[in-house]
């Protein structure tokens, strides 16, 4: 789906992370994504730009629904009371607990929640609790540091900050904690305006310890003493011989030279430049490959004295926890040992910016052989920094309706014939905020273009308003969204983020109050006396920009030359003694860097770890159908899952139908137009998505090419709910030519193989070449999605207005989608409460039986077979590898030996890739559900040595030299990386999946739990175990032309997705 599905919270921000991995996994299909990326968007640069190396420890997870949502005000306060309620009933507005003076409490109905704030009168800091039964407990602190400058000290401090503290001393405490701790979630952040630093776990023990750790380090952190650890996280100079070049590394710096072509990254650059001109609020993170002459110790460790006082941060805990525990042990350990500091940011606060309009194409690196045409991003935006904070919030819930289907704005687009995706946002995490509207695909020529349709909006809205049945169907879907808040996994780190990102901006802590107020208030405001107020106030800016960011090949290597030509003259300008100096220097960082100083203080006992135990299911066959149910307690939401089967259809066929699939719901039905298939969408169905699906053999009569479709709604509507997605799916009108072919230009480019994300194309190559349970959906998808239908779809882009090539199209669409929608072999699945379930199966029963069999012989379809090493080049300036392993491969192995593998991502991979190799992200993990275990680099200037590296992970974990207490921690790193919940439904629904997958869970379930048996004793087989699985390691690596082809003799295969 194109549009948000709540606004609510979850705030991804502009944030660039400390961590150690790469976005996750999912292992069931390509376009599928359960049912949403949820952004509170008054603080969210999101839909501008998303950069992050934020994720913990390269979890791979099976699809998976991370998501907003809401029940009534009565389950709210039945939910939240359910937690410690002891200590939590008895507080009182104004009374102080252990020096936390209580501020505020408020129950919240959007997040089932009651919500606690607090001021620490000693020390100054703000605190906030949000209370309820959510077993998975988080803790975050954040500060207010605002970008004095474009160096990238911020975020370098953030990685540096938790490297070792006077309590914890280590080389690098953080990825101690990440790597030995029975966490859920390991990280830090850096946005425009907050640096943070959040944890999580199903242990608040375990929760107490890393809290204490990450205190440690805000208190008295070694980066302030130890100089080294700048060279390390930020960027250095490196001669390892006289005879040689220069070299330049650092983690920070690769991070963001992996972001010197990211159209996303280098626009907002570009606006925000040509917005704010001039001042701070002009300057962007993530620049350091920028400023690799002037970037300095001494100016990264100013940021700690400016900012990292307790009167100018942000605790927030989250979750079923004993608050009283958690509030006596911040004042007693920290906070009552530090008065009130006095921070001072105003002089970073920027004066009114200058009114007028500015009008200006920037010009972007890309390499030779990047794409140009129709690759570029304009925005058309607003300088909001008058609006006040209700505004703000009222600017949210209006962008989120004037991105809606049936929107003005989208009409106005097809009636112009403009096929580029435009989009609305307010965007709050900025040093001002901005209202802007954006168009993708997009060339310099249509700047006035973009401006018009904004402007045309805008002029609708405050004449007319949002029409009345979009704005009820939002009221809907916002409350429908709200019922999934806790099926998902880290919900207080996200939640903290909305915190943080609210109380940078005003001060405050009441975002969900005032937020849930504004919702009421404009709900209530039949006339939309305000939506056409703030519309029309922005029909007349004081300041607007409209900017073209255009990607120019050659910039790139420009930029390269630079930095090799700087190098070159920094050697030349050295003296012979200062050259031995400088190698002297290098071997001195290097013999530092390769020495080990870890720490384990804040280990649990592995013997307090939780049996694995897994959801339930049931399942019959009826009529030739197999239906899944599985029960929870959680009433009025359920999750649904229908599964056609594909067999019959060609692989041409296939892709047609895959086509088909973007018009559904943005093409009149027979029964419904746009409009009102926009509105019922937003009504009955959460996260509604499609996406392919291929089980492998030992799924046995399963094992056939499927078409996965799934929503989430509420039980009492399944109905509606049912008869709405066949009716989309079955009955889309074909003969809207105009429309079609809209569609078809406003999506041809998400089919570009050479802009595919880089590190989930190089997870899908190495899967599809391997043997774990999702092998053949990674080969069937790539088998779909690859340049032939890239070319397919740009061919009907360019043709379709002939007839001939328009009625052939539509000729093969009723072919596929009458092969592929009917009875034969379907699947359907069920998550809800008992009694509601009973009640879909017989609503599902009833329907389906009015579905045809397919009278078509079902035909064996050839998966490709890949190269088991593959490179792949796309447009990028770094590479990303993927080492996919299948632990079925050695019939002796067991879960016993994973904790070897969690000590060899310690100890080998993340010092030799990360610190010494230069990539930002690198790691190893285990999807015992998946059969799976595997390496990752994320972010890596490296190929063919990466590869080397990884294969050397056996060598390693026979002959490391092995600390008990940090096997202790790799034990309880491991199971709790298994162990995580996903969510009340999700848990039950990829149970159900694994079924449909053929695995045996008891295995599964014994494997995880044989985690926990692992002995230091048994080093030596699981090291032959590994041995042996890694010869079979299935390899992909993604990235940079230049860098894959110098290596290409490091593969069996290598594939260059760039246009020619």
């Amino acid at each position: 789906m194109k549009k948000k599905i709540i606004s609510v919270l979850m705030s991804l921000c502009l944030v660039a992370g400390c961590s150690t991995a790469a976005p996750a996994k999912d292992n069931s299909d390509k376009k599928e994504s359960a049912a949403s990326e949820v952004s509170e968007t008054p603080t969210s640069a999101e839909e501008a730009v998303e950069k992050s190396g934020d994720t913990d420890e390269a979890k791979k997870d099976e699809d998976q629904p991370e998501e907003t949502t809401k029940g009534n005000a009565e389950d709210m306060s039945e939910e939240a009371g359910d937690s410690n309620d002891e200590m939590a009933g008895e507080m009182a507005v104004g009374e102080t607990y252990h020096g936390f003076k209580l501020n505020d409490m408020y129950s919240s109905r959007f997040l089932s929640s009651d919500i606690y704030t607090f001021k620490h009168e000693k020390s100054g800091a703000d605190l906030v609790y949000t209370k309820n039964s959510d077993p998975e407990v988080s803790f975050c602190i954040a500060y207010k540091t605002p970008y004095i400058d474009e160096t990238d000290t911020n975020h370098i401090f953030e990685h540096a900050i938790l490297a070792s503290s006077e309590k914890y001393p280590s080389k690098d405490l953080f990825f101690d904690i990440a790597n030995k701790s029975y966490n859920t979630y390991v990280n830090a952040h850096t946005n425009l305006t907050t640096t943070y630093y959040p944890v999580s776990s199903m242990s608040e023990d375990q929760l107490m310890t890393m809290m204490d750790a990450y205190m440690s380090c805000m208190v008295d952190p070694a980066i302030l003493k130890d100089e080294k650890i700048f060279e390390r996280e930020a960027i250095r100079f490196e001669l390892d011989d006289p005879e040689g070049d220069i070299g330049i590394n650092g983690t920070v710096y690769a991070e963001d030279y992996g972001f010197l072509t990211d159209l996303s990254e280098c626009s907002l650059n570009a606006l925000i430049d040509n917005m704010f001109p001039g001042q701070i609020a002009s300057n962007m993170i993530g620049m350091a490959e920028y400023h690799y002459d002037d970037l300095t110790y001494e100016h990264t460790i100013d940021t700690y004295e400016r900012c990292y006082h307790f009167d100018n941060s942000l605790i927030s805990l989250y979750g079923d926890l004993d608050i009283d525990r958690f509030l006596e042990f911040l004042d007693t350990e920290y906070l009552s040992k530090y008065e009130v500091y006095g921070t001072d940011l105003s002089e970073y606060e920027d004066s009114h910016t200058e009114d007028g309009y500015v009008e200006k194409v920037e010009y972007i690196p890309a390499y030779e052989g990047d794409s140009v045409e129709d690759s570029g991003r304009i925005f058309y935006a607003i300088d909001m920094e008058d609006a006040s904070d209700d505004e703000l919030i009222q600017w949210d819930f209006l962008t989120t309706l004037i991105n809606n289907n049936a929107s003005c704005m989208n009409k106005k687009l097809i009636e112009d014939g403009i096929s580029n995706p435009v989009s609305s946002s307010i965007v709050t995490d900025l040093a001002k905020p901005v209202l802007m509207f954006a168009m993708d695909y997009a060339n310099e020529d249509q700047m006035q273009s973009l401006k018009e349709i904004a402007e045309y909006t805008l002029a609708e809205v405050a004449e007319n308003g949002i029409p009345k049945d979009i704005f009820e169907a939002n009221i809907k879907e916002t409350e429908l969204g709200t019922i999934f808040l806790r099926d998902s996994s880290n919900v207080g780190k996200g939640l903290s983020e909305v915190y943080n990102a609210y109380w940078a901006r005003t001060g405050k802590l009441d975002y969900f109050e005032e937020y849930e107020r504004i919702f009421d208030e404009l709900a209530g405001d039949n006339e939309q006396a305000t939506f056409k107020r703030i519309a029309a106030d922005a029909m007349t800016p004081v300041r607007s920009v409209l900017v073209a960011a255009i990607p120019k090949p050659g910039l790139a290597e420009e930029h390269d030359k630079e930095l090799e030509d700087y190098l070159k003259n920094k050697k030349a300008q050295m003296s012979e003694e200062e050259i031995e100096e400088f190698v002297q220097k290098t071997k001195e960082f290097n013999d530092w860097n390769e020495k080990e100083l870890s720490n384990n203080d804040f280990l649990i006992d592995i013997k307090d770890l939780p049996e694995y135990l897994t959801s339930s299911f049931e399942k019959k066959q009826e009529d030739g159908i197999t239906y899944y149910t599985s029960d929870i307690e959680a009433g009025r939401g359920g999750y649904y899952d229908i599964y056609f089967d594909l067999s019959s259809l060609s692989r041409d066929e296939i892709k047609t139908l895959i086509l088909y699939t973007d018009f559904l719901f943005e093409v009149d039905t027979n029964k419904y137009d746009t409009d009102e298939l926009t509105l019922l969408e937003s009504e009955y169905l959460n996260g509604f998505s499609t996406g392919l699906f291929y089980p492998n053999k030992e799924a046995k009569e399963n094992h056939r090419p499927m078409l996965h479709v799934l929503w989430r709604g509420l039980n009492e509507d399944f109905d509606k709910s049912l008869d709405l997605v066949l009716n989309v799916i079955c009955e889309t009108d074909l003969s809207d030519k105009t429309n079609i072919k809209h569609i078809i230009s406003q999506y041809c480019e998400n089919y570009n193989p050479a802009k595919s994300d880089a590190y989930s194309l190089a997870q899908s190559y190495a899967t599809a070449a391997g043997t774990t349970i999702t092998a053949d959906s990674e080969k069937f998808a790539i088998d779909i999605y690859n340049k032939d239908i890239y070319d397919y779809i740009s061919n009907l882009d360019d043709n379709i207005d002939s007839d001939d090539v328009f009625d052939k199209f539509v000729a093969d669409i009723e072919t596929a989608r009458k092969k592929a929608f009917t009875k034969t072999n379907l699947i359907f699945s069920s998550v809800a409460e008992k009694t509601e379930n009973e009640e879909v199966i017989k609503t599902a029963a009833n329907t389906f039986s009015g579905l045809e069999e397919n009278e078509e012989t079902g035909t064996s379809y050839d998966l490709p077979v890949l190269a088991l090493k593959t490179g792949v080049i796309v447009e990028n300036s770094q590479n990303y590898t993927i080492f996919d392993i299948d632990f079925r491969n050695d019939e002796k192995f067991r879960g016993a030996y994973v904790p070897f593998l969690f000590a060899a991502s310690d100890k080998y991979i993340v010092p030799k890739m990360r610190f010494q190799m230069g990539a930002y992200s690198a790691g190893a993990y285990s999807v015992l559900r998946c059969y799976e275990l595997g390496a990752y680099t994320y972010s890596d200037p490296n190929v063919k040595d990466t590869i080397e590296t990884l294969e050397g992970i056996p060598e390693f974990i026979k002959t490391a030299e092995l600390d008990k207490e940090d096997y202790k921690g790799y034990v309880l790193n491991a199971y709790g990386d298994e162990t995580r919940t996903t969510g009340i439904w999700s848990d039950a629904v990829r149970r159900i999946r694994r079924d449909i997958l053929g695995v045996d869970e008891n295995a599964y379930v014994d494997t995880v739990n044989d985690i926990r048996n692992a002995d230091i004793s048994m080093q030596q087989e699981a090291a032959e175990s590994y041995e042996k699985l890694f010869k079979n390691a299935a390899i992909a690596t993604v990235g940079n032309e230049q860098k894959i082809t110098a290596d290409k003799d490091a593969f069996d295969e290598v594939l260059n997705y760039k246009l020619k």
